[in-house]
């Protein structure tokens, strides 16, 4: 088990008296990770966990689909627009009792996981590269007249 971001605020959450949490130091890596590595990581853990920030609330970060790229399993917090366009690529949480039901149910189903995973994959890869995105943009642009 690894944590990757702001150390600060995880030991605040698993923290709140005060008490010290060095014994789980090991688990926080509050230093940058390239992109490739994080690519590799995504790739070989069994279950990454996406958090969005307050300026992605109502959309999705780039992590969704970087995740998606890697052939990762995620399990991202809910919001509308992840639960509908990305219905049979991740699984969505809303709140952190349900967060950790959803991690033990994945931990012992690695059939389920690994059918999620590749439904993602072919998903970004059909429909959701930056070249899908301009070509709708170009479409929408000439009042969808042409390819």
């Amino acid at each position: 088990f690894k944590v990757y971001g702001r150390v600060p605020l995880f030991y605040t959450k698993l923290n709140p008296n005060g008490k010290s949490v060095k014994k789980y130091s090991d688990m926080f890596l509050n230093q940058y990770i390239a992109p490739q590595d994080a690519n590799k990581l995504y790739a070989k853990s069994k279950i990454c966990i996406n958090v969005h920030n307050g300026q992605t609330k109502f959309g999705a970060n780039m992590r969704l689909f970087e995740i998606m790229a890697a052939k990762g399993f995620q399990i991202v917090d809910h919001n509308d627009y992840i639960a509908s366009q990305f219905e049979n690529c991740v699984v969505t949480y809303r709140n952190e009792n349900e967060l950790i039901d959803i991690i033990k149910y994945y931990l012992e189903h690695d059939d389920e996981r690994n059918v999620i995973s590749e439904a993602g994959y072919r998903k970004v890869f059909e429909s959701e590269l930056f070249y899908h995105r301009a070509k709708q943009i170009i479409f929408d642009a000439l009042g969808g007249k042409g390819q």
